[in-house]
């Protein structure tokens, strides 16, 4: 399985790493700590036609970096920079990724309070499609919320 991960944490970028390969060693792990990452992440997937990816695990809350200035407003100072990723970066470049889509945050609040009171009708029907596949995950849970989509 080919994983994108944007964490702005080392640590919890290397902690969920290890969780996940703990479980099945053939993961393929790649760690975004930014915006700008994950865009070039999928530029290049799709320039060296690699294999698309299989589950993209979102923190709410990361830097801007990459972010038009409009975006950087919008992010509530980086709040919802997650939700921006996956709205303007992943959704345009993966069409096909949106029941491959994770939210892991300790932010989600952020982001259901934002949607109810400036959510599109795009960015509704998104967030709909992730409530109802339980894609919304506090990271209080811990990393074990995260097994069923990792088979």
């Amino acid at each position: 399985m080919k994983i994108l991960i944007l964490d702005d944490s080392h640590f919890i970028q290397d902690d969920l790493a290890d969780y996940i390969l703990l479980a099945d060693r053939s993961h393929h792990i790649v760690r975004c700590l930014h915006c700008a990452d994950v865009e070039y992440q999928l530029d290049y997937q799709k320039k060296c036609n690699e294999q698309p990816y299989d589950l993209f695990i979102v923190d709410m809350n990361a830097p801007t970096i990459g972010l038009t200035n409009e975006q950087a407003i919008e992010s509530q100072n980086g709040w919802l920079t997650g939700w921006i990723v996956i709205r303007d970066i992943i959704l345009p470049k993966c069409p096909d990724a949106e029941r491959k889509i994770v939210v892991f945050s300790g932010w989600s609040k952020i982001l259901d309070d934002y949607i109810s009171a400036h959510g599109s009708d795009f960015e509704q029907r998104i967030y709909s499609q992730l409530k109802a596949n339980s894609a919304i995950l506090h990271k209080s849970a811990g990393f074990s919320a995260l097994d069923r989509w990792l088979k």
